[in-house]
Formats: structure tokens, sequence, C-alpha cells
């Protein structure tokens, strides 16, 4: 049922059946009758496909071995098929000491990305550049990353941390299948790459010694919403840990501000499971439940940017503000 064609009728992808070209006597697949843009990858995604994926998920275990040394566990094999949607559950047990990295670039490049979901919030971007998985002795810490895979090819998983891969924190990952398919991550033509690599993601940069911090809570009230404050000021150049927070009555919201995200350089997301570390937000969510994230940032451009929740009519319950930069 995934090996299936994709056809564009009137700018819409249509599932059709397994289509082949027989050229100079051979069959070829038709790749151009597939997505190229990471958002038609997803959305090509029924509803029914994402729940048997994440019904059939792969977990991937950090592991802290008893003689010091370290691994990853999957229950089965990372081998993904292109064209196909998959869940990935990635855990750091409470029997752990320590947080641990899944970091894995040249596959995190190769997915068409859904979300990074955990328990506190499901995070947007065009892809990952680092996961790091914190440690709780209480429970377990927890992301699902939902995605489609697209480019065939052999990747790795290792952990950043000291000689965590050499020891044993390294797993292979395979995409198989179709070759050659196209993957657009839809990066606007202005996006300042040079901020995916700025000194100032760094922790240890000077700049984090004088953060500031801002809290942008959730609220309701009868049939209004609204975030407080709901246009919120940050200085050009200065480090903010900016926390999103909601009560465990108010629904879950996203908060989009992709046009400011993409201004800014990132040191990480991070909430009670996770330290996210993206190519750039797009946006957050958080989810039912008192929850919180923090998002840790430099702005590094001057101007009005739009926030507002993408929830059907929580936009124009209130949930529209102005993020402003001197």
């Amino acid at each position: 049922m995934y090996r299936n064609k994709f056809l564009r009728v009137n700018a819409t992808f249509f599932v059709v059946s397994a289509l082949t070209l027989t050229a100079c006597g051979s069959g070829i697949e038709d790749l151009g009758s597939y997505p190229e843009k990471a958002s038609e990858w997803v959305s090509s995604i029924t509803k029914a496909e994402w729940d048997e994926a994440k019904a059939n998920l792969f977990t991937v275990t950090m592991v802290e071995n008893s003689d010091g040394t370290y691994g990853f566990t999957a229950e089965k094999p990372l081998v993904f098929e292109a064209t196909r949607p998959y869940v990935l559950k990635i855990v750091n047990p409470t029997t752990n000491a320590g947080k641990h990295y899944f970091t894995a670039p040249d596959f995190f490049k190769s997915i068409a990305t859904r979300k990074l979901e955990t328990a506190d919030a499901e995070y947007k971007f065009p892809y990952l550049q680092e996961l790091e998985l914190l440690q709780n002795a209480s429970s377990a810490r927890e992301a699902l990353l939902y995605f489609v895979a697209v480019k065939t090819g052999s990747y790795a998983a290792d952990c950043t941390i000291g000689t965590h891969s050499a020891q044993g924190m390294h797993l292979p990952i395979e995409i198989t299948g179709l070759k050659n398919l196209k993957l657009d991550f839809e990066i606007p033509a202005d996006f300042n790459s040079a901020l995916t690599t700025d000194a100032r993601k760094s922790g240890s940069h000077a700049v984090w010694s004088s953060m500031a911090t801002q809290t942008v809570t959730m609220t309701e009230s009868g049939d209004a919403a609204s975030f407080s404050p709901l246009n919120p000021t940050f200085t050009k150049d200065q480090a903010y840990k900016l926390t999103l927070t909601k009560a465990a009555e108010i629904s879950e919201h996203y908060y989009t501000a992709s046009s400011f995200f993409r201004t800014v350089v990132w040191r990480k997301l991070q909430d009670s499971h996770v330290e996210v570390k993206p190519y750039y937000l797009n946006a957050i969510e958080l989810r039912d439940g008192a929850h919180s994230a923090d998002l840790y940032f430099v702005p590094t451009q001057s101007g009005s940017y739009g926030v507002e929740c993408t929830i059907t009519g929580h936009k124009s319950a209130g949930m529209d503000g102005i993020i402003s930069v001197p």
C-alpha cells in the first residue's frame, strides 16, 4: 500500500496504483510523479497511515552498561523504505545516570519530518541537527520522531558526548527502495544560513553569561484565547530564555512565529524530556495538560513579526500578536 505513486492533478497529489514506464525494454520508475517538497511528502500520508506507523513504531533505547560502556539497543533494525511513513521512539530510561545524544545529521536530512513529539510539546522544523534525551530517575525521558523516509542510503546515529560513540553508542540506519527521490526542505531564499553555524549557538559563548528571561503564558477565558504578553519585545543580539507555559485546564495551543524564528541564532529548545537543536524552528505546540518549554535564542534582525496559534479558530479568538525587535 505504500509503494504507490503520487500523481499531480490540479496541484493536488492523489494516490494511484504503482506505475512504471518502459525505456529501451527495461522497467524504470516514474520518479517525477512523486512529491518533492517536504510538506507534500508529509501531507501525502493519510491519518490512518500515520496511526499505523505509530502502532508499529521503531524504538531505540539508550543504554549505560554495568562495565562503564554505552550503547543503543533497537527492538528491530532501523531499516526504512523510501516513501513510507514511520515513527521512531527514542528512550533514555530511568536506570541511566546521564543524558545522551541521538545525533544523525545525514539521516535527518534524508527524511521529511512531520514533527518531534514529547509528553510536553510538539516541535516543527525543516530538519534536526541534534537531539538530546535528558535524564530523570522517576520516569523515562522519551521522544517520538514522525517522518517519511525519502533519500535512500546508509546512515548512522551516535551519541556525541565524550567517547560514548566509541564505547558503543553507534547505530546503523538504512533507507532502502526507490533511489533519486527529491526532498526540498522549503528553506526560504532569504534565509541566512550563517545563523546555523553562528558561534552564539554554543552555551559557552559569552553572550549567554548575560541571558535575559521572558515568559509567555497561553490563556483562555470563555470563547477568548490569548498569549500573555501578546506582543513581546526582544532586544537584538541579546541572549534569551523564553519560557512558553500553560495551565492544565488550558487546551493545547501552537506558538507559531516562523518568520521571527528564522532570524534568530538557536542554542536549543528544551522541555522536561529533550533538548532539541533544529536547523530552525517553525512552530511549537504545548500539549494537553500543564506543560512548559524553554526556547534559547539570540535575535539578530530588527523588525515586527507575527505570532499566532494556527489551530482553527484560535487566531480569531485572540491568539494573534506581534513580536518586536527594535
